[in-house]
């Protein structure tokens, strides 16, 4: 009976512990860009690491939409952050750099 309570007790204590561990943030990135979820995963920073004209953008996939595919542009200059808006939880990020006329020079997708 000790022994049956002692379990019961350990299975609790792990339970415990594994629902409040924290969301680990999704990171992705390629030659000009690098995504991070942010905010426990409900947005993403796409932020542009190289000092030139390239034209960056971060993909993402969001919990209970079957798996669309969204999508967040970064225009801007050198080591801008462009966010999204919040939603649901992110599951899956890419960086993907914008060549002209070529495939997009993209990341795999991380998944979590």
């Amino acid at each position: 009976m000790i022994t049956m309570k002692k379990i019961a007790l350990s299975g609790l204590a792990v339970m415990a512990l594994t629902a409040a561990a924290p969301a680990f943030a999704l990171t992705a990135s390629v030659d000009e860009v690098t995504v991070k979820t942010i905010d426990d995963r409900k947005r993403i920073a796409v932020t542009k690491t190289h000092d030139n004209d390239a034209q960056v953008k971060g993909q993402y996939k969001r919990n209970g939409e079957g798996g669309s595919v969204r999508t967040i542009w970064n225009k801007n200059e050198y080591a801008s952050t462009v966010k999204s808006g919040t939603g649901a939880r992110i599951y899956a990020v890419k960086a993907c750099e914008y060549k002209n006329n070529w495939p997009d020079d993209c990341s795999n997708w991380v998944t979590r």
